[in-house]
């Protein structure tokens, strides 16, 4: 089937220049993505400068949307009753029961794991063309830009993802380097450890403020506090 390629850039680029590269489902990122990476070479400048916008729209427009959607009970049971039997100007019909508000959260908990498996599968996907060795040098940065835009705080990405990472790092491409070096900075986030916080008084652990010094600095008031130790 032909598709004409107007149509092709107007689906990429969007309204607005709300691009369909970073909209918010991973369900239809992993299938698009993988096909723009390995869409066919070509050295026509228009198409050229619309890879590089591709390339630039994903990287720095992406938001990092949530995964999954965790409700507290107090939320479910208490203020959503006290919200839904406020005076409202839109009539919003009886209080779903307990059975279907179970199934709620049965259907919210399907669809965060859902978008999970969506998010890993692109990441492999990606890291996989990657790999290969196959893609042409503006095709390969593009796969690398849209994992550095994949890299998040509370998904450690894939042991793969992170030794292909470590192989780049020596690339004779600057731009590949600087790709990895940026995910390698995530990674290391990714597997810092939590230190254990200890919370303080610091008047008590220091002593009682005793008097003051103020006077003023370029223009500007300086305070100094002296405490008893």
């Amino acid at each position: 089937m032909y598709v004409c390629p107007y149509v092709i850039v107007a689906f990429l680029t969007g309204r607005k220049n709300k691009s369909m590269m970073t909209k918010h489902s991973y369900a239809t990122l992993e299938k698009l993505w993988p096909a723009v990476v390995e869409a066919q070479h070509s050295e026509k400048p228009s198409i050229i400068r619309l890879m590089d916008w591709l390339g630039e729209e994903t990287y720095r427009g992406l938001d990092t949307f949530g995964l999954a959607l965790n409700l507290p009970e107090t939320l479910t049971n208490e203020y959503a009753l006290e919200l839904w039997r406020s005076k409202s100007p839109v009539e919003l019909g009886e209080f779903p029961s307990q059975e279907e508000i179970e199934i709620g959260k049965k259907r919210l908990t399907e669809l965060g794991e859902k978008d999970l498996a969506s998010y890993l599968s692109l990441v492999e996907k990606l890291t996989q063309q990657v790999e290969t060795g196959t893609l042409r040098w503006r095709h390969q940065n593009l796969a690398l830009g849209c994992i550095c835009a994949l890299a998040r705080y509370d998904v450690p990405l894939p042991a793969r993802t992170a030794r292909m990472v470590v192989r780049n790092l020596i690339n004779d491409d600057i731009t590949v380097r600087k790709y990895c070096i940026h995910l390698l900075g995530a990674i290391l986030k990714q597997q810092k450890r939590k230190h254990p916080k200890i919370e303080i008084n610091p008047v008590s652990e220091s002593g009682k403020v005793e008097y003051s010094v103020r006077y003023l600095r370029g223009g500007a008031v300086v305070s100094f506090y002296y405490c008893s130790s």
